[in-house]
């Protein structure tokens, strides 16, 4: 006759998760090749990509686009994000990320 066993360890191993980390699993996320005016399309909307300090421009590089549940927009170049954008397609500076 099995006995039925109990948990080697009583305690939950739930890990709760961030707004942030479950804003970046419901993401959708799309590869992108930026063109001549240093700009991809997302949605039907430009998204113009700033001055950077790592190279003059990016044209004709890949990069990805993260469209997040909230509407709002990144882009990245490998690890690194290029710009973030509102749902209607507008640059959020740096600073505003922070308030």
């Amino acid at each position: 006759e099995a006995r039925e066993r109990g948990p080697e360890q009583p305690e939950s191993a739930f890990v709760p998760a961030s707004l942030e980390q479950v804003r970046d699993i419901l993401r959708r996320q799309e590869e992108r090749t930026v063109g001549n005016d240093n700009s991809v399309s997302d949605r039907g909307l430009g998204l113009q990509i700033p001055p950077s300090p790592m190279r003059p421009h990016f044209v004709r590089a890949k990069v990805r686009v993260h469209d997040y549940p909230d509407g709002t927009m990144a882009i990245f170049h490998g690890p690194r994000v290029l710009a973030s954008y509102t749902a209607d397609g507008a640059l959020i500076e740096p600073q505003d990320l922070a308030a």
